[in-house]
């Protein structure tokens, strides 16, 4: 089935998010990063490729945010080497891992410097009860030293926080003008989780700020990623991708609401987090039937 309105939708909105932590939080930490190999090999038309992993899930692949790096890779302390050299294929910012082709670096000490994201943000398929209270997050290391060891990574389904899982709740259609135009309006929710309430103050403080802004439309086939989710060419400029985008979305309203941890299944399961609840009101008017 090919891309339809509310997949365009959800995908900007998560792009949108994600940009304004990193623009105006500035929620990234610059750090070196070891990639590690991990037991994951698969074969392409033949080609082989390598999979090394990170101890973080998620890095900042957005490039209008200062100091992004994390486009070349040093492997035993050598030269840098950009995507497309010595079988470098690609990275994969959202899973913090990188492939190689061809070429198997087994035991090589592979490192990075860039931005890792200090709150992850994730498409959520699951229900906020089955993230509070039968996932068990684990804490993202915030600097070298409080990763394990050199050699550690995440394996590919583990879930790190601070972190924000977005999901649309509901959408609806009304009547808005002669011709056939609609107004279109889209509820979605984010569920923060933050390791102290400062830094869940200051993540809801951004979302709330989001009131009566609009957001870009993208097409995800106009994102430089590959079909491993890697980009492996052309970096990714969120300002420069919705520069000339000319459909927009308008967040309408925002409603933040705390979650109290009185409820003994979020203590036994996640004690440390502190969490809340944002809910938007998104409208946009397009014409359905045309």
């Amino acid at each position: 089935m090919i891309i339809q309105f509310e997949n365009k939708l959800v995908s900007s909105f998560l792009l949108y998010i994600d940009n304004k932590m990193l623009s105006k939080g500035q929620a990234y930490t610059v750090q070196t990063v070891n990639f590690n190999q991990s037991s994951d090999v698969f074969q392409v038309n033949g080609t082989n490729y390598y999979v090394y992993r990170s101890a973080y899930d998620q890095l900042v692949s957005d490039a209008s945010i200062p100091t992004v790096a994390f486009s070349g890779i040093s492997i035993n302390n050598g030269d840098t080497i950009n995507i497309g050299s010595s079988g470098f294929y690609g990275i994969n910012y959202d899973r913090g891992e990188i492939f190689f082709t061809g070429t198997n670096y087994s035991g090589a000490s592979i490192t990075a410097t860039g931005c890792v994201k200090d709150f992850n943000v994730y498409l959520n398929e699951s229900s906020e009860e089955e993230l509070l209270f039968e996932t068990k997050f684990s804490l993202r290391g915030k600097t070298a030293d409080q990763v394990p060891s050199a050699t550690s990574y995440l394996l590919p389904k583990q879930v790190t926080y601070p972190a924000i899982f977005i999901r649309m709740e509901s959408a609806a259609g009304e009547d808005f003008s002669f011709g056939g135009l609609d107004k279109m309006i889209s509820n979605f929710r984010c569920l923060v989780l933050a390791e102290d309430a400062f830094t869940l103050d200051a993540a809801c403080s951004i979302l709330k700020d989001l009131r009566k802004t609009e957001f870009s439309i993208i097409d995800p086939t106009a994102l430089p990623y590959s079909e491993f989710g890697a980009v492996t060419g052309n970096v990714y400029n969120y300002t420069g991708q919705v520069a000339n985008q000319t459909d927009k979305a308008l967040i309408w309203s925002i409603d933040v609401s705390k979650i109290s941890f009185s409820d003994s299944r979020i203590k036994l399961t996640n004690p440390q987090i502190h969490s809340a609840i944002v809910d938007f009101e998104v409208y946009m008017f397009r014409n359905p039937r045309t």
